[in-house]
Parts: structure tokens; C-alpha cells; sequence
């Protein structure tokens, strides 16, 4: 995989080890467009093969998806906490 920042693979290898979303947001939102854009493409790509092996990575994807304007409608909503 190539990243054009290294910021964008700080992020992107954050979120995928176990980093929740918002703890990444801020650094999401200070990315350039392009590779804020690049990260959130990246991110929705793998989303549903990390539903298949890791369903709290995938809702940590689904959340940062959302908050940047995503839509993730398609995607299931998890309820991982379930009361």
C-alpha cells in the first residue's frame, strides 16, 4: 500500500490496531482534502472484511465514517453493548 502521508498511516494503522474513533477525529479533520479524502476511501474499502474478522474494528470504522460524512446506511448497525 502506498500513503501519500504519514500521517494518513499513522491513522490508518491506529484505527486498524485498536484506537477508537474519536480518538483519531481531530487528526482526521486536520488532514489535507486530498488525504483526508484518501484515508476515508481507503477505510471504506476494507470496512466490510473487517465486519468478517473483527466486528468492533468495523464499528470503529462505521463511526468515523459518519462523522465525515459518509453514509454508511448500507453497512449494519452493531450493537455491541447489548443491555
Amino acid at each position: 500500500m502506498s500513503l501519500t502521508s504519514g500521517m494518513v498511516e499513522f491513522i490508518y494503522r491506529a484505527l486498524l490496531s485498536g484506537t477508537p474513533a474519536d480518538d483519531v477525529q481531530a487528526l482526521v479533520a486536520g488532514l489535507a482534502d486530498d488525504d483526508r479524502d484518501m484515508l476515508l476511501c481507503m477505510l471504506s474499502g476494507i470496512r466490510n472484511e473487517l465486519e468478517a474478522n473483527c466486528i468492533e474494528r468495523a464499528h470503529e470504522v462505521d463511526r468515523l465514517l459518519r462523522s465525515n460524512g459518509f453514509a454508511t446506511s448500507d453497512m449494519p448497525a452493531y450493537n455491541l453493548d447489548p443491555a
